[in-house]
């Protein structure tokens, strides 16, 4: 009876210390850019990854919709032109919420490129429909040019960069000199560029790539996040990144 009830207060613990509100995500020192509900049961994480496109009418495209409204009025979102979307953990949504607000910038007509910097996740590809060979780790090796390495969407001023290749150290070439060279032309070429990265907790390449980027974002899922992870993250970042703030996803479910 010990060993039982010692596991349910263990469980208890951890349900009570996951994030379920917006109040609780603040409370964590993370301002709200925006709460986005949970979507409709079904959807290939293609449809998930391109609601902002495919479902423009929908809850969940108006809450990216008022995220970037949200970054863009912000006194530090004003200025933020390269953005990393990031979380603590993996199955926070990260690289659904960095592809939907990709979307939604790109439909105000803003010139936008989502990099696919997640180097770790070879499913990113299927989601962002980004499986070809050649990407951003053949634009830093010098094996293919940028012009061939970007691709064209479906939406005439939303363009994809794919990862590419897995190298064999992805914190290597993301610390690189020829990184930071490669954002500064980015960044002259096109209005917003959205990194998508690998989790906080996961891997140290998302604290690196915040130090190139004018902000960061990190995605928590509501229920699943918690409030742990989320300070271990924010703590991580905090050397050299720069947090504007936290979208919730699955917001209001309990």
């Amino acid at each position: 009876m010990l060993i039982i009830g010692a596991i349910l207060t263990y469980l208890r613990g951890l349900t009570e210390s996951r994030l379920q509100t917006a109040q609780e995500v603040q409370d964590v020192g993370l301002p709200i850019l925006g709460v986005v509900p949970r979507m409709p049961g079904g959807r290939t994480s293609v449809a998930r990854a391109m609601c902002v496109h495919l479902d423009s009418r929908s809850e969940v495209a108006e809450a990216y919709r008022t995220v970037f409204t949200t970054l863009y009025l912000s006194a530090a979102g004003a200025r933020a032109r390269t953005l990393l979307v990031t979380s603590p953990e993996a199955g926070d949504g990260k690289t659904t919420s960095a592809s939907n607000l990709a979307i939604a910038i790109a439909q105000t007509g803003r010139r936008v490129l989502l990099c696919d910097a997640d180097f770790r996740n070879r499913a990113n590809r299927k989601k962002l429909r980004a499986h070809a060979a050649t990407g951003l780790s053949s634009v830093l090796s010098g094996t293919e040019t940028l012009d061939h390495a970007v691709h064209r969407t479906g939406l005439k001023t939303l363009y994809i960069l794919p990862c590419g290749a897995i190298p064999r150290n992805p914190p290597e070439i993301l610390s690189s000199q020829e990184f930071g060279e490669l954002i500064d032309r980015l960044a002259s070429e096109y209005d917003y560029i959205i990194f998508d990265s690998p989790p906080v907790n996961a891997a140290t390449d998302s604290r690196i790539l915040s130090a190139f980027c004018n902000a960061t974002v990190l995605v928590l899922r509501a229920g699943k996040s918690t409030r742990e992870g989320a300070e271990r993250a924010r703590n991580a970042l905090m050397s050299g990144a720069r947090i504007i703030g936290a979208i919730l996803n699955d917001g209001g479910v309990n």
